[in-house]
């Protein structure tokens, strides 16, 4: 109790300074904070995130740092263990943390953090907040408290100019809160022209290894400060649906629904990527897809019972460990009806698995794959960025003339950014095919703004990119939302990206 009432008076006394602050400029802007104090109170949980020192007057998060950021104490903190290990390993420990030993588990990993955090006072004080919050439970009222801390803790970072960014979330499931946190490292801050104007987009990669998958390739939000691109979502687009595609002698082999796009695709790839690079992911192509399919049939045999999964398939192929358990699986099961794991397959994971490991250059000509296929992603991003900077476009919904009365704030934000990736990205191809590959999705937003899309574009996804189809796109950008904007990535853009 006295803790809280010495909150409580730190609350007050935070509010009295603010407001004092705003009152002290005149009778006039007293007036106006006075004003604003009656309308604010209509908006509680707005209010007091203002009062709290969490956001500015026009509702941006904000965070004001409780002591003079020191740069020297910053440098002797190994941010990159920080974020790899000693957040990621606390995170996990509170997850078993209803037993006396899971307690004294997650208390010696809090530990080891706080202690390598320990030099800087600022990043201190928010992960003892943070470790309050959680331990005082009730994680789903504390949501918005615990999501700002983390992003309190990404602001600050940025502010100093060190390139890691965390995302913090609550989330229930059968009846019960969990916390966890994503952790990410900048590879690449970049500013993205959007007609007049540039905007911030970030390319980041995942650092910790908690069991908790990324939904899209990137993300723009309200909150973010510019647009986020994925790497390892868009490797895996790059080399599960991309790299097979490549090589002619696999057409036969090729859906139905990729064939119109083979050489449209490829011809994008002879201008965007390196001969001897793009030679090599040609040749090795036939293993990538080898494996792939093996994999695809060890996962059809789950609607016959087999109980095997696997999780992921490393664009390199797969290390060791696995390949044991593959061949130890197709030992055992060699005899079932519906194996685990057949001889010809395990054979195939393994040889294909030796081969993508041991080819010099290929990390570098898949880093190049990727960089490539991410082009068209920040062009989508950016857009969202941009319309949120000029019309509020991701609460508020886009005058769209073509659109649906009712659709909602996320479809036209969708529509608008799907057409800009089509309208302004240097391989219409390949971002048509990323298009395609996103209605597989299921029902939601970015279906509803694809349907709506490709029905005044035409089949295209059916029957392959046409050689007006910027054109179109363009055009339709102005006739629903009255702008067709250029979107020009900066010359600082990577020609690869680092292979996890």
């Amino acid at each position: 109790m006295e803790a809280m009432a010495r909150e409580d008076r730190a609350l007050i006394e935070r509010m009295d300074r603010r407001l004092r602050i705003r009152l002290l400029l005149g009778t006039g802007a007293g007036a106006l904070v006075l004003a604003g104090f009656v309308l604010l109170t209509a908006h509680a949980e707005a209010f007091g995130a203002y009062l709290r020192g969490e956001t500015d007057l026009l509702g941006r998060l904000y965070y004001e740092p409780e002591r003079e950021p020191d740069p020297a104490a910053l440098a002797g903190i190994d941010l990159e263990r920080v974020h790899a290990a000693l957040l990621p390993t606390w995170i996990v420990a509170l997850g078993s943390a209803h037993t006396p030993w899971g307690h004294r588990r997650a208390d010696e990993a809090y530990a080891a953090l706080q202690a390598e955090v320990e030099p800087d006072e600022n990043l201190t004080a928010l992960l003892d907040e943070l470790r309050t919050l959680v331990h005082r439970g009730q994680l789903v009222d504390h949501a918005d408290r615990l999501f700002y801390l983390c992003w309190a803790w990404s602001a600050y970072l940025d502010e100093q100019q060190q390139p890691y960014w965390i995302h913090g979330s609550v989330i229930v499931s059968s009846g019960d809160a969990t916390f966890y946190v994503k952790s990410y490292r900048v590879l690449h801050d970049l500013r993205v022209a959007v007609g007049d104007e540039t905007y911030r987009a970030r390319i980041i990669t995942r650092l910790d290894s908690l069991n908790v998958t990324e939904a899209y390739l990137g993300a723009t939000s309200k909150d973010s400060d510019g647009a986020f691109l994925l790497a390892e979502r868009v490797l895996e687009f790059a080399a599960d649906h991309v790299w097979p595609l490549l090589d002619p002698a696999l057409d036969e082999q090729q859906d139905d629904r990729v064939r119109d796009f083979l050489e449209p695709l490829r011809r994008e790839a002879v201008r965007a990527l390196d001969p001897a690079e793009l030679t090599l992911l040609r040749d090795t192509a036939p293993v990538r897809r080898n494996v792939l399919d093996a994999v695809a049939a060890i996962e059809s045999r789950r609607e016959c019972g087999s109980q095997f999964v696997v999780n992921e398939v490393p664009w390199n192929g797969f290390g060791l460990h696995d390949l044991v358990v593959f061949d130890g699986h197709s030992e055992l099961d060699e005899e079932i009806e519906c194996p685990a794991v057949t001889a010809a397959e395990a054979e195939t994971l393994i040889e294909g698995s030796r081969k993508l490991r041991h080819t010099e250059g290929l990390a570098e000509a898949v880093g190049a794959l990727t960089a490539w296929l991410a082009r068209g992603i920040v062009i989508h991003e950016a857009r969202h960025v941009a319309d949120d900077a000029e019309v509020d476009g991701l609460e508020t919904p886009m005058d769209c003339r073509g659109c649906p009365p009712r659709s909602s704030v996320t479809v036209r934000a969708e529509i608008s950014a799907y057409l800009a990736s089509l309208a302004w990205s240097e391989s219409p191809a390949v971002a048509l095919f990323q298009v395609c590959q996103a209605l597989e999705a299921g029902p939601g937003p970015h279906v509803s703004a694809l349907d709506l899309i490709l029905e005044r574009l035409g089949r295209a996804c059916v029957d392959g990119p046409s050689g007006d189809l910027q054109a179109r796109a363009r055009a339709l950008e102005q006739e629903l939302f009255g702008r067709s904007d250029p979107i020009g990535l900066p010359d600082d853009f990577p020609a690869r990206l680092t292979m996890p």
